[in-house]
């Protein structure tokens, strides 16, 4: 009896035991999982995001799918799990797999050229023809110029990823096909318009028939017009130090590059199948993990980072260290991140172009990871804050200093009414002067240009202020209205003089 009563005593204890040790490991894990939320709020905040999606999967295992902040202005709509955000370039690795697709079932050729499946396409270097093959869209060596992202144009119309691929038939490369990396958007748009050509269907029915649908992706969509009534999140941009609603231009005819639309459910599909897990489908597997391997013989700007199709690759002594691909559009952005060895993989899917997804999506990948890796860890430097705050200190002179013109411009006109200023007769000292504040007008005019160059790729201002913050276009207005009265001020103060003055110079003659 007292055996018995020993025995009850002891499995008591250790249930006891167990469920301190459960409610232990709860709390432990509530506390890490707060911890983690905590970070990315503190994130979101500084970077200004009104609202984004968290993933984070481990193996077969998704520990974080968690919405946070606002999908509207008004703030009426939190983001969850189901919110939709476009992609951006990570849009990039979708397109790939539709393009190894038609690989697999024999109708592309990785190594054909373009002209095989774009009837007449063709592009110039120094003058001559060249051939440019898919695979060479595929790791942007096809020397189509970064730049060509100006030629697409913004529309909706069924007809636009066609007029995108085709208006790059004659370009003029920047170097010659398969020699050096340039990364330009176009390579992706010319791939998607040789799915519709191969497939006979709309790029956005292929996708949704071919990859997205196979792969259980039911919320992902290529780009708006596929939408069935599901609600995408309001997009933002910075201006005047704060995140505001944008709606940008639709590019429709840019879909396959950077219009892919997704939620939180299905980015962690996508990102288990980018781990390349056991139990998935054998013969997908092997498509998308050779998406993973990357063009050795041709670096990008980064240390040890090549490009495969649609990811960017970090390699260490000749294994693959983290794969990834940051994706922008003027008011969303995102960032993947995956380490095979930890087999973990982090997204991030923004409702505002940001630099901050990126480095949200690190820290998170070292805090469930364990890893002493800092490299998120840095001082984010986010363009479009930096270019918000010197366009709004820049406007605050400006303005100052047309406050002060516009005094001094209407002080002179006051003048030459009542006839203090009289306007001097057309002379040659005069003409020159003339054409001297012409110049200095001209050489105003241009700067904008100058600016575009070396700050902005030389890409058009039209474009700029699309992707740029509200302040640039309120800066550009009064930079213009500033030339334009301090050249007017000056040459109207030259070509006039005193009253007396005047009267002084016929009483000499």
């Amino acid at each position: 009896m007292r055996n018995a009563s020993l025995k009850i005593l002891t499995a008591a204890c250790l249930g006891l035991l167990v469920v301190f040790m459960a409610l232990a490991g709860s709390e432990r894990a509530e506390t890490s999982d707060r911890q983690l939320e905590e970070l990315i709020e503190k994130k979101m905040e500084a970077g200004g995001i009104p609202g984004l999606t968290a993933v984070a999967v481990k193996g077969n295992q998704v520990i974080l799918n968690k919405g946070f902040g606002y999908a509207d202005s008004g703030h009426s709509r939190p983001v969850t799990s189901s919110t939709l955000f476009e992609m951006g370039s990570t849009s990039k690795a979708f397109t790939a797999l539709g393009v190894l697709e038609l690989v697999r079932s024999g109708k592309v050729n990785l190594q054909a050229p373009v002209s095989q499946y774009i009837k007449g396409f063709y592009a110039l270097y120094h003058g001559e023809k060249q051939e440019i093959t898919v695979e060479q869209l595929m790791y942007h060596t096809s020397g189509i110029p970064f730049l060509s992202i100006a030629d697409i144009q913004a529309g909706s119309e069924k007809d636009a990823l066609r007029r995108t691929a085709e208006g790059m038939k004659g370009i003029e490369l920047s170097h010659m096909p398969g020699t050096e990396f340039e990364y330009a958007t176009i390579n992706y748009d010319v791939l998607g318009y040789i799915i519709e050509k191969v497939s006979g269907q709309p790029y956005e029915q292929y996708m949704e028939e071919h990859i997205f649908h196979p792969l259980g992706l039911s919320h992902t969509y290529a780009g708006r017009q596929a939408l069935n009534g599901e609600e995408l999140s309001e997009g933002f941009k910075i201006g005047f130090f704060k995140s505001r609603a944008y709606q940008a231009p639709d590019y429709r005819g840019n879909t396959p590059a950077g219009y892919i639309m997704t939620d939180g459910e299905d980015l962690a599909k996508w990102l288990q199948y980018q781990l390349l897990n056991k139990n998935n489908d054998d013969d997908i597997q092997k498509w998308i993990e050779k998406s993973h391997k990357p063009n050795v013989e041709t670096k990008t700007e980064e240390s040890d980072v090549y490009y495969g199709f649609g990811w960017s690759v970090k390699q260490k002594n000749g294994r693959t260290k983290e794969i990834f691909h940051a994706g922008s559009n003027p008011n969303f952005s995102s960032f993947l991140i995956i380490r095979p060895k930890e087999k973990t993989a982090v997204g991030i899917l923004a409702n505002m172009n940001s630099a901050y997804p990126e480095h949200i999506a690190r820290e998170v990948l070292n805090a469930v990871t364990d890893s002493q890796n800092k490299d998120g860890e840095a001082d984010v430097a986010d363009p479009f804050r930096f270019i918000d705050v010197i366009s709004v200190i820049l406007l605050i002179i400006f303005i100052f200093i047309l406050v002060i013109i516009i005094f001094r411009l209407s002080v002179l006109l006051k003048k030459v009414k009542t006839g203090i200023k009289v306007w001097q007769p057309l002379r040659q000292r005069n003409l020159i002067v003339a054409s001297i504040w012409s110049l200095v007008l001209a050489a105003g005019l241009f700067v904008p240009r100058l600016i575009s160059i070396l700050l902005f790729n030389g890409l058009p201002w039209k474009m700029i202020y699309i992707w740029g913050p509200f302040s640039l276009i309120y800066l550009a207005s009064a930079y213009y209205i500033l030339i334009v009265l301090s050249c007017t001020f000056g040459l109207m103060k030259s070509l006039t003089s005193s009253h007396t003055a005047k009267r002084s110079e016929a009483h000499d003659i």
